[in-house]
């Protein structure tokens, strides 16, 4: 049912992720107000949506308590654009969503100016994600209280943490669980890699991709600079030495010792090919028919896909591809975003922790987790942390279900050995049902057999996991802001729009 009233919502999503949850909540907002009024910031879903953007969704990404401080003078003056705007345009509701420590003290400002009677009568406020109190500061719960007048939790073992002290909260899940299919298709693979070669004709030979023995891993970095920087140059390091281990190079190989540097081809707006010199050059009118790389060892061949979250960060992630030191075959291919389709393309996945993480458990791939801080949030994190995970997939499941690498423990050596494990997990359930009862192979089809059922139970647990965060966030979020605002009927705000 659509209701002719037109109200004002305030947004400020702190990054990505809060931006596909702030599309999602603005759909669901317009389909009973469709001439609602949406304004304060976000990223290219929710600007399509028509929100009125007042300043970049990477002016608020940032990470850490140094990050922080050096973005102090720019954060404020961001701050104060908004309550302006809000004075401005009197919105009926402001809506954090994510990006707590500046959407709390926002949240309070605003609250301030409304005991004021500056806002609208009934104004309120809203946080959509719950900030981490359950991992570290569980004291802020009262400074939310004083802030916000209702949280909209994404899991629900966050909602009894409010209920203790008396804070309205209600557990809405998690979008990309509505958006996921909690089966995945059979031919998920398949179609998801279809989908990339139709987004780029330059992507790669298919009968390289499509290969069966092929490896094809998706790399995420992170969608803020910080950890980007931080974490590049360790993780394509390890898939370099990974490759190396796929493919059995020793000292006395036929590979040259002097490691040469790897070069960027067919460099185009969407995409970048990487390719060790001693391979040779690939260009466009070869890529079809490239004996090299579809005929001679395809069993060795490793596929990784990079979604740069921005165009600042493609930038940083081309620069550290192209100053690799490589020793053996192997492609990168990066991307302009697109994050979910290259996840359902790969076979497995190594990224920085967050959301995606989350997202990946949703697509049901085996994953490494990283996390890296600065030098000083890392000596002060373990003083003031609560929990001893970090990543969405261990937290949900209340213990470790996928491998996670904090800090200093995030090396090559450390990786090269988890990604050995999930693709013998992964070959081991593709060709079982082939195993012979051949003497000289029961021993490997044990072997297999447990790999198989380790590999089964993980997509068990990820299924699990997947219903229990299913809820209709967008349309259960949207309600819930309905149902709390009784001020729908003030629209004399509208005319500062004309």
């Amino acid at each position: 049912m659509t209701n002719a009233i037109s109200p004002c919502f305030m947004l400020v999503a702190g990054e990505l992720s809060g931006d596909i949850l702030g599309a999602g909540l603005i759909k669901s907002l317009q389909k009973s107000y469709p001439q609602a009024v949406f304004f304060g910031i976000g990223g290219p879903a929710m600007q399509a949506l028509g929100l009125i953007n007042i300043a970049p969704l990477e002016s608020l990404s940032i990470m850490g308590l140094i990050e922080v401080i050096k973005h102090l003078p720019e954060l404020l003056s961001i701050k104060k654009q908004l309550v302006q705007q809000a004075l401005e345009l009197q919105p009926h509701a402001f809506i954090g969503i994510d990006a707590p420590d500046f959407n709390i003290r926002l949240a309070k400002t605003l609250k301030s100016c409304a005991q004021k009677g500056q806002m609208l009568t009934g104004f309120k406020t809203f946080q959509y994600v719950s900030p981490s109190i359950w991992v570290w500061r569980e004291g802020r719960v009262h400074a939310i209280k004083k802030a916000v007048d209702h949280v909209l939790c994404l899991f629900p073992f966050e909602v009894p943490i409010y209920e203790k002290y008396k804070v309205p909260a209600t557990c809405v899940g998690h979008t990309l669980a509505d958006e996921i299919p909690i089966i995945s298709a059979i031919d998920q693979l398949e179609q998801a890699r279809q989908a990339l070669i139709a987004l780029d004709e330059n992507f790669l030979n298919k009968n390289l991709v499509f290969a069966t023995e092929t490896k094809v891993i998706a790399l995420l970095p992170g969608s803020r600079r910080g950890e980007v920087t931080r974490l590049i140059d360790i993780l394509l390091n390890a898939l370099v030495v990974f490759n190396k281990v796929n493919r059995k190079i020793n000292q006395s190989g036929d590979i040259k010792q002097n490691n040469p540097r790897a070069n960027i081809i067919n460099s185009d707006p969407k995409s970048i090919y990487i390719k060790n010199e001693n391979i040779g050059i690939i260009e466009n009118k070869d890529i079809n028919d490239t004996d090299d790389m579809n005929n001679n060892n395809n069993n060795n061949n490793i596929v990784v896909l990079i979604p740069a979250a921005t165009p600042a960060l493609r930038v940083l992630i081309e620069a550290a591809i192209a100053n690799l030191e490589q020793s053996s075959q192997i492609i990168f291919h990066v991307f302009n975003g697109n994050s979910r389709l290259i996840m359902q393309a790969a076979d497995a996945v190594l990224l920085a922790s967050g959301t995606a993480s989350l997202e990946a458990m949703l697509l049901k791939k085996p994953m490494i987790v990283t996390y890296k801080f600065n030098a000083f949030t890392a000596w002060l994190a373990p003083k003031i942390v609560k929990i001893s995970r970090f990543s969405l997939p261990n937290i949900l499941a209340a213990r470790e279900i996928v491998p996670e690498l904090y800090q200093n423990a995030v090396t090559t050596a450390n990786i090269v050995p988890l990604l050995t494990n999930i693709f013998a997990l992964n070959k081991s359930n593709e060709t079982q049902a082939n195993q012979t009862n051949n003497k000289n192979q029961n021993n490997q089809i044990q072997n297999d057999e447990i790999k198989t059922n380790q590999h089964e139970s993980l997509i068990k647990i990820f299924t699990q996991l997947h219903q229990s965060i299913c809820f209709n966030a967008d349309e259960k979020a949207a309600q819930t802001i309905i149902d709390n605002l009784n001020n729908l009927d003030h629209i004399d705000h509208i005319d500062n729009f004309k």
